[in-house]
C-alpha cells in the first residue's frame, strides 16, 4: 500500500483532499474516484505523480503526491 496526498484542480480551485491509501500509484491519464468529506463522489484524471522510494530495510512507508484535474461528480458525464 502507498500513502498519497491527493490534490484536485478544477473550476479555478486547487483542493487538497488529504491522505489516501492506494494499492499502487496511479499513472498520468488514470481516473481516480473518491468520496469527499461532503459525501459527494469526485472523479479526476491524474495529471502527474511525485514520489520518493523508501529502502526495503529502512523505516517509514512510501509516500506520494498525486495531482489531478477534476472531471465530474457524476459517472455518466465521463461517457460523453
Amino acid at each position: 500500500m502507498v500513502k498519497a496526498v491527493l490534490f484536485i484542480y478544477g473550476l479555478g480551485h486547487q483542493i487538497n483532499h488529504g491522505e489516501w491509501t492506494f494499492q499502487q500509484l496511479p499513472a498520468p491519464g488514470d481516473l481516480v474516484h473518491i468520496v469527499g468529506k461532503d459525501g459527494q463522489h469526485h472523479y479526476a484524471s491524474v495529471r502527474h505523480v511525485e514520489h520518493s522510494p523508501v529502502r526495503l530495510e529502512g523505516q517509514g512507508q512510501p509516500a506520494a503526491i498525486i495531482v489531478t484535474d477534476w472531471s465530474s461528480t457524476h459517472p455518466a458525464d465521463l461517457l460523453s
